[in-house]
């Protein structure tokens, strides 16, 4: 006995053959699809204002924290971060912050007790925004001159400054807020750093 073979129309085939080209076309159309949808609703409901990603909070009392801490006369507690003559950079933390927020306007809020030799020390908190590496990145500074008034006292400290959605355009999105103090002639002190990171700041009615 032999098998029976049928064939199919050829009209029948050629619809058949077209059918099967459109499906792969959508199925590698698909995945593209998805990607643009993703897009477009990213940038019809961008990030909240005054939301906050980031918030710390160092008195440096804390056993991991051995850096340029130092064991004296803190304003709170036992531990204060030191810098003199050599350290240039006494203090820092590193903020990774969700891709979500690239092109996304961020404002960095410090507040810190800083204390110095020298009264208007050439001081700063500085803020570095920068991606997977450091061969680009955008650089400010928060300077401690003008708040820093007395000499061998500590002082409150506070300023804040805004990164535009320009300047945050890199993935992954790195924030870096560290103590700089370039001529570190003499010495300064710093205790109960506040650091806060706030997406599209308004300022509240």
């Amino acid at each position: 006995m032999f098998a029976e073979v049928y064939y199919l129309p050829k009209i029948k085939l050629k619809y058949y053959i077209c059918a099967k080209k459109i499906m792969k076309r959508i199925a590698y159309l698909f995945p593209v699809i998805i990607l643009v949808a993703s897009v477009f609703s990213s940038c019809k409901n961008p990030p909240k204002p005054n939301v906050v990603y980031a918030n710390t909070f160092d008195n440096f009392e804390s056993e991991n924290m051995t850096e340029n801490k130092v064991k004296g006369a803190a304003y709170s507690g036992q531990y204060f971060i030191h810098a003199d003559s050599g350290k240039v950079y006494p203090y820092g933390q590193v903020f990774n912050l969700p891709d979500s927020l690239r092109n996304t306007s961020l404002k960095i809020f410090v507040t810190a007790y800083v204390r110095s030799a020298e009264k208007n020390p050439k001081a700063s908190f500085a803020v570095t925004v920068n991606g997977k590496d450091s061969s680009s990145f955008v650089w400010k500074e928060l300077y401690m001159t003008n708040q820093v008034v007395t000499a061998d006292q500590w002082n409150i400290f506070t300023d804040s400054l805004e990164i535009s959605k320009e300047e945050a355009a890199f993935l992954p999105l790195k924030v870096n807020v560290f103590g700089y103090y370039p001529e570190n002639k003499k010495y300064l002190d710093l205790d109960d750093v506040s650091i806060t990171i706030k997406s599209n700041f308004k300022e509240e009615e």
